[in-house]
């Protein structure tokens, strides 16, 4: 299965890891207007191939930057795509979870996108032992 890879907010990340290979440096928000564009261009080809299953992976910077705004607009978008194409998008986003709280866990789960944790699982329950947030969303 082919994946698209959507960086909706760049480089942009809330964090600065030491082992990061990308500078956390403040970029533009793909607006939603690209978004469709480039997913119609890319769907569009994959369609000329017979390839009706296709994973997209919002990933950055920290692609939870973006919002949870802009996340609805674009499944929105891409239910539109599902539907005019015949085709099945899998969601995915790979995130730091600093940002990832209960109303990303309501909406990802009424989606289904998955979740790429780039955290090892003992920095994930230090940071949310931490934080004193409640891992039971994350499931």
């Amino acid at each position: 299965m082919p994946t698209i890879i959507v960086r909706p907010v760049g480089n942009t990340c809330n964090l600065a890891c030491k082992y990061c290979y990308v500078d956390a440096v403040v970029s533009p928000n793909m607006s939603i207007a690209i978004f469709k564009k480039g997913l119609e261009r890319i769907t569009s080809f994959y369609l000329g191939e017979n390839i009706k299953n296709i994973e997209i992976l919002f990933h950055g910077g920290e692609p939870l930057l973006w919002g949870l705004n802009k996340y609805k607009k674009a499944e929105k978008v891409i239910s539109e795509s599902e539907e005019k194409y015949s085709i099945k998008y899998i969601k995915c986003i790979q995130t730091n979870l600093i940002c990832y709280d209960s109303k990303f866990a309501t909406f990802f789960k009424k989606i289904t996108i998955l979740l790429v944790r780039l955290l090892t699982v003992i920095k994930v329950k230090i940071l949310f032992d931490y934080a004193k947030m409640d891992l039971k969303h994350l499931i």
